[in-house]
Order: C-alpha cells, then sequence, then structure tokens
C-alpha cells in the first residue's frame, strides 16, 4: 500500500454541512511526502466539527513546521510524521513545541510509515502527544476518528484556560470579598464587600463595561427612582458612589430602572440589563449592567439576581448595626449627661471628653478602631458620682471622715 491511499479503504464519515458561522479549526500537517498533504486534504474533505469547518496548512520539514507555528498561534492539531529531515525531526519537533515553546495545548498526532524507528511504547512514554498510528493502519475513518477526538480534547482544554483566566482575572475582586468577609457587619465593610463581588460579576457577566449598583434608602412603596443611592459602581459610575443615582444615569437607561422598579423584575434593553431584586425588607436593590451585547443569558441573569439578593442583604445587616451602634451611642451619652446633672459641668462636656480621649488615643498610638472604642466610653468616666449622695458630692466645704 503507498502513501498516497494509506486511508481510501473506508469511507470517510462528516458531519453535514453548515454556515461557516465561526472560524475554521486550524489543522497542521508536517510531512516530507508531498503526496500526503494532498491525500489528507481529500480524506477529511468537508468534515466539519460543532459547525466549524477544517482550515489545512502544510509543512514539509521540522524546521518549516517551527516557523509555521510562530506566525500561526491557533493551531489545534498536528499531523506530525517522525522522519524527515532526520530520524528523529518529529520527535525534535514534538520536544520544541512542549518544552521550549510552552504550548500544551495543540494536540499532536504523530504519524510514520517507519515504526521501527521510533517504536510506539517508548514515544508514548517519552513525549506529550495525543496519538501515534502507523501510516498503514490509518483509513478514513480512523483518521476521522483521530481527529475529531483530538479537536474535542483541545476545545475542552481551552474551555479550562478560559475558565483559569476568569478566575485570575478575578482575584483582585475575590481578595477583596475574603478580606470583607471576616467584617462584613463593620462599619464600611459592606462597601468593600459589594465593591469585591462588582468586580468578579463584572468579570464574568460583560468585562469592561460600566456596572452599577444601588438601593433605595426608603421602603419600597415610597421609593421611586429619585430615592436610589448608588452603593458601588466601576467605570464611569465609580466615583459617584454615595450619589443619587438618577443623577449619575444616562437617559436611555432611566426608562428600563423605572419599569423595574415599577413591575418589580429584571429588564433587558438593547445595549444593557437592570437586575432588580427585593432585599424583603421593602427595600429595593438594582445592579445596571451597561454596555452589554444582546440579551443576557439564563446563567448570567440567575448571578445579577444573586449579586443584588446577597449585597441587599448584607448591606441591610449592615444598617441594623448602624442603628444598634446608634442608640447605644445615645443611651451612653445620655447616661453620662445625666451624671453631670448632678454637678455644674454642662451636658457638653460629656462630649468634650469624649473627643479629647479619642484625640489621646490616637496620640498614644492606638488604632483609629481603638480610639473610637475609646471615645465610645468615656461618657460614663463619672458614672460612678450617681451612687454618691448629693449632700456629699454637692458639699462645698471639705469631707469629714465618714463622708470620705
Amino acid at each position: 500500500m503507498s502513501e498516497d491511499d494509506f486511508f481510501l479503504d473506508d469511507d470517510a464519515v462528516a458531519e453535514p454541512a453548515a454556515a461557516d458561522a465561526q472560524a475554521p479549526w486550524t489543522i497542521l500537517v508536517v510531512d516530507d511526502e508531498p503526496d500526503v498533504h494532498d491525500v489528507t486534504r481529500v480524506a477529511l474533505a468537508g468534515v466539519r466539527f460543532r459547525g466549524r469547518p477544517m482550515r489545512f496548512l502544510s509543512c514539509l520539514s521540522a524546521a518549516e513546521a517551527r516557523q509555521t507555528l510562530a506566525s500561526e498561534p491557533d493551531v489545534a492539531l498536528i499531523l506530525l510524521d517522525v522522519v524527515m529531515e532526520s530520524d528523529t525531526a518529529g520527535l525534535d519537533l514534538v520536544h520544541w513545541i512542549r518544552e521550549e515553546r510552552g504550548d500544551r495545548f495543540v494536540r499532536i498526532v504523530l504519524r510514520t510509515g517507519q515504526p521501527g524507528i521510533a517504536p510506539e511504547r517508548r514515544v508514548i512514554e517519552d513525549y506529550d502527544i495525543n496519538d501515534y498510528k502507523a501510516k498503514s493502519e490509518l483509513t478514513r475513518d480512523r483518521l476521522f476518528t483521530a481527529l475529531i477526538g483530538s479537536l474535542r480534547n483541545y476545545q475542552d482544554l481551552q474551555t479550562i484556560e478560559a475558565h483559569r483566566r476568569v478566575i485570575e482575572a478575578n482575584r483582585h475582586g475575590l481578595l477583596k470579598i475574603i478580606d470583607a468577609a471576616d467584617t462584613i457587619f463593620r462599619v464600611q465593610s459592606a462597601q468593600a464587600f459589594a465593591d469585591g463581588v462588582l468586580e468578579q460579576l463584572r468579570a464574568l457577566v460583560c468585562p469592561e463595561r460600566d456596572v452599577v449598583y444601588a438601593h433605595t434608602t426608603g421602603f419600597a412603596a415610597f421609593s421611586p427612582l429619585a430615592d436610589l443611592e448608588i452603593m458601588a459602581g466601576l467605570g464611569s459610575y465609580r466615583e459617584a458612589i454615595g450619589r443619587p443615582l438618577h443623577g449619575a444615569l444616562e437617559g436611555r437607561l432611566v426608562a428600563s430602572i423605572q419599569n423595574a422598579l415599577q413591575e418589580r423584575r429584571s429588564v433587558s434593553g438593547d445595549d444593557h440589563f437592570v437586575g432588580y431584586v427585593d432585599s424583603g425588607d421593602g427595600r429595593q436593590n438594582v445592579l445596571v449592567l451597561d454596555g452589554v451585547s444582546g440579551p443576557l443569558s439564563e446563567d448570567d441573569q440567575h448571578l445579577v439576581d444573586l449579586y443584588c439578593r446577597n449585597v441587599g442583604v448584607a448591606f441591610d445587616n449592615l444598617m441594623l448595626r448602624d442603628e444598634i451602634e446608634r442608640t447605644q451611642r445615645e443611651i451612653i451619652y445620655q447616661l453620662g449627661e445625666v451624671v453631670e446633672t448632678r454637678s455644674k459641668e454642662t451636658g457638653n462636656h460629656v462630649r468634650r471628653v469624649a473627643e479629647y480621649s479619642r484625640v489621646l488615643a490616637l496620640a498614644m498610638g492606638c488604632t483609629a478602631e481603638e480610639a473610637e472604642i475609646v471615645r465610645l466610653a468615656s461618657p460614663l468616666h463619672d458614672i460612678g458620682k450617681i451612687g454618691i449622695p448629693d449632700a456629699v458630692l454637692l458639699k462645698p466645704g471639705r469631707f469629714d471622715p465618714a463622708e470620705r
């Protein structure tokens, strides 16, 4: 059997023709026999994989293949001869691709007419290849099977790499979330949480686009668009955090956001998406993805809803914590002022002492958080006065032994 017809025994199997909606798969044939290139093209003519046709490149030597690979970064499969300008030219090329070039993605199928020179077991063990075929064994069906299996493997590796890149791109956002996780109920921690998750969500759904998350500051029944406040933003919205949303919006987005608030559902526009979530306590949350191309998939919409729901809950918990802390502060100040009314000091004395205490704590090297704790505790510095009788506390002269 000659190399011209080494795989013409069986009928080739090809996928049905379809419109070339995507770029073709690039197949590199490396063999020093010109006829092998021609027969390979004939045997695989019309074959498609997942709707994409094949694009064949030809090289007659390993040296030529190196030059081609340097200019063609998207080669998915190499059909490679072993013996060319030298007995190990093909194997040397495999080593160069994997070790020196560092390409672990391109699939390599070795084809040889002289299997004795490169025994299959040794080649499979020593080289990172995907298949090893003697040319005398190859039929159209077997070549087709090797082709489709290799392309499927290549696409799976590309998918894994794409996910890895997304994870790497999200690393900054993940670090912000982790940093905020252990302090989610502290002052301003919800801001770090919202920023971090927003960066992640943008990388997954609409990279490099403008994204803004806003929430209502009152109850939903009395909260029109004007009541939405920006809690987190990326792109052109980053500088608008803490401001009313309506003041930072472009007119084309207003109608979609109003519809989302009125109908209590997510709304899609031609180039934007408004995610809506009611956090359950009467407050409304919207996430605006500005500049998306086409409608979001069901999975992406689920991500947006999940983001709004969780950040909304985090912010509600933060507000509850703030309310509790404000109440505690007022109780402490009121107790402090009650104590001071028993002396000639005014109520403002309590607040002055609190501020002095904070400044002194910072000057002594305390952290801002520690200094704030000192400030909050200082109004009770004279709490012992409550247990002292007026006759002793307000006595103008010296104390007798019993009063001491």
